[in-house]
């Protein structure tokens, strides 16, 4: 609940479909890029330190 809780100076949370956008639009990376992208976007989307504690997990499926 870190991120999509997380609201910016102008009061707006973050929330679950900007976390999806911020995924789908880095899928070709690694799984450590994804979610540096993910904290990163979320990050700049509040202007300024995140409130709460943030774990991120990404888990890649390999191609057959």
């Amino acid at each position: 609940d870190g991120l999509i809780d997380s609201k910016s100076l102008r009061g707006e949370t973050y929330g679950k479909e900007r976390i999806q956008k911020s995924i789908t639009e880095s899928t070709a990376f690694t799984a450590d890029r994804i979610a540096k992208t993910v904290y990163q976007t979320c990050s700049n989307f509040l202007s300024k330190e995140l409130d709460d504690d943030v774990s991120i997990l990404v888990i890649k499926r390999l191609a057959k």
